[in-house]
């Protein structure tokens, strides 16, 4: 039974702050691979979307998630689905959250991209951004943003990307086209942790991919200059 105190929105770090920055103001947003699901207790609590999915491929996972929201009176605004990927979404949603999963699957799930209809995509994946990058104009989808920033010690990013057409190149799929700075990190400084993590390991990264790492840095520094 709830004492009718009124609990605070829970906290959250650099990348799912970063994340509800992205969300617009809709009717319907989705929360795929939710986990815990305090960004979909966030956005609620703060109206910006008026309902939301809130999906997860684990039970476990979304029963936390489900305890989470029933703490804060939310579930009659809340669609919980246990299901893998877009297959959980239902009816016109404006805005769809995938954050945290591995580059590779979050590209697979992009090839049911037309579930998604003309929702605008916030994804962060853990790894292998320039497969996803590529996924999503593969499939119809132009970045809008792609948010650089730093939790636990760690470098994320943050993509928006809403349906257009675009060209992009190799190197700017592979670098990413549109970086900007947070207040947790700059973009020169996550490029420079990325060409040291390729530079580790250059089978995988490969010579061109340091290269382009390493123009990306000057350009940024040669930027900062010129605002001075």
């Amino acid at each position: 039974m709830r004492s009718g105190r009124v609990l605070k929105a829970p906290s959250l770090d650099e990348r799912l702050s970063a994340a509800v920055r992205c969300f617009p103001v809709c009717d319907t947003g989705a929360d795929i691979g939710a986990d815990h699901g305090k960004l979909a207790c966030w956005l609620l609590l703060n109206n910006r979307c008026n309902r939301m999915i809130v999906s997860d491929i684990s039970a476990k996972a979304l029963k936390r998630a489900e305890r989470l929201l029933d703490r804060h009176g939310l579930l009659h605004r809340v669609a919980l689905v246990c299901a893998d990927g877009f297959v959980a979404l239902s009816g016109d949603v404006q805005a769809v959250a995938v954050l945290g999963m591995g580059g590779d699957r979050i590209a697979r799930m992009l090839r049911e991209a037309y579930r998604l209809g003309d929702a605008k995509l916030i994804v962060s994946p853990q790894s292998r951004h320039s497969v996803v990058r590529t996924a999503l104009s593969l499939h119809g989808y132009a970045f809008e943003n792609e948010h650089v920033v730093q939790s636990a010690g760690r470098f994320y990013t943050v993509i928006e990307a809403t349906r257009g057409s675009a060209r992009y190149s190799e190197k700017e799929l592979y670098v990413g086209p549109v970086l900007r700075s947070t207040a947790s990190a700059s973009v020169r400084d996550y490029l420079i942790w990325r060409r040291h993590v390729a530079g580790m390991d250059r089978r995988v990264a490969g010579e061109r991919h340091v290269a382009w790492l390493t123009e990306a840095i000057e350009h940024e520094r040669d930027s900062f200059t010129d605002d001075m």
